[in-house]
């Protein structure tokens, strides 16, 4: 198979293509044909040499291959049970902050960080999904510990992050405003969100009030 490596840390050209034998699948795990694999600032930060980088220093970890977020179907499993089967569509962020390998053809990864594709989610649009949605799922719910009929302002509403945040506010029945340019006020209504152009408004005069909860990404 095919992936993307690096052997040090730096800029777009230390990347390159190099071809391996494929990962045979190992207890608890699954090994996925990537259909997406997600490109996401940290993978800049890491290729780089900052952030996750300071813990990959092991040369066991040479090569390294960029890529946490992947979508794909999984096309072999150890034989135990994972709770997935040969042929379902899957996705997730794996094994974060050590290599995930995510930039290859084929990734093998822990079954119980994966989830199944839904059926009118195309499979590709996932691999881009998990970080995200995870970020905003964890600060709102986790973090912020939001409740129903609380009152949330998500800045950068129609961002990467703050769509996937306005989305989950709104399922869980807090009052959501979000913070947008006039182009994607639409968009974030759609989304169930109350939109504040913040090029021509201050946010604190429309909102008048306090609000319980406030997401900055």
């Amino acid at each position: 198979m095919r992936q993307i490596q690096l052997t040090e840390w730096g800029d777009e050209s230390v990347l390159h293509e190099a071809t391996v034998p494929i990962p045979s699948p190992v207890r608890g795990h699954v090994l996925i044909k990537t259909v997406a694999a997600g490109v996401n600032p940290i993978d800049v930060t890491t290729r780089k040499g900052l952030g996750p980088a300071a813990q990959l220093a092991d040369p066991s970890y040479r090569p390294f291959v960029p890529g946490w977020d992947v979508a794909g179907t999984v096309v072999a499993t150890a034989g135990d049970y994972t709770g997935f089967s040969v042929g379902d569509g899957v996705f997730g962020m794996v094994t974060f902050p050590h290599p995930g390998g995510a930039y290859a053809e084929y990734v093998l990864a822990p079954a119980y960080q994966l989830a199944k594709v839904p059926s009118d989610v195309p499979c590709a649009q996932l691999g881009g999904a998990p970080l995200a949605a995870l970020t905003a799922y964890q600060s709102l719910f986790e973090v912020a510990r939001l409740k129903e009929g609380e009152r949330v302002l998500i800045h950068a509403g129609a961002g990467g992050v703050g769509h996937l945040a306005v989305q989950l506010a709104a399922q869980a029945g807090a009052q959501v405003f979000a913070t947008a340019s006039a182009a994607n006020h639409e968009f974030v209504r759609s989304l169930g969100a109350q939109p504040i152009d913040y090029r021509t408004e201050d946010f604190r005069a429309v909102l008048g009030q306090t609000m319980d909860v406030v997401l900055n990404s």
